[in-house]
């Protein structure tokens, strides 16, 4: 059982962060590599998009969407199965947490894309 809840966590891991490469394709960005980080996984994405920054938070909020798809999946599924129900609050959590404008979070691009688009071009640094 034990095996089971650490792959399925892992999975939730590489759901959320193959939303945001998915995203990043979308737009046409160049997806190099998943690092394992101290902070945790993340993305090598290269774009020469010149409009990266009107576009990042699309990349940013699609991981978080990815985890809370998955969520109410398993949610939805943890009617019958505890196990299914609390790997389903996991998610959940994890998408809010990475909503949270903070180093290394999805949040901290989204909140620069809020603050930047009010002339704030610092806004990424004073989200964290």
């Amino acid at each position: 059982m034990v095996l089971t809840l650490g792959l399925v966590v892992i999975a939730s891991v590489l759901l959320h962060e193959g939303g945001h490469a998915l995203a990043a394709k979308r737009l046409g960005w160049r997806v190099v590599a998943l690092r394992i980080t101290r902070r945790g996984p993340a993305l090598d994405i290269r774009t020469r998009d010149p409009q990266v920054l009107r576009t990042a938070w699309a990349v940013a909020l699609a991981g978080p969407l990815a985890s809370l798809v998955f969520a109410a999946e398993l949610l939805f599924l943890g009617v019958a199965n505890p196990m299914a129900y609390a790997l389903g609050l996991f998610n959940l959590v994890f998408a809010v947490v990475n909503l949270v404008p903070m180093p290394g979070s999805d949040g901290r691009v989204i909140a620069a894309f809020v603050f930047g688009s009010r002339g704030r071009p610092d806004a990424s640094r004073r989200a964290s």
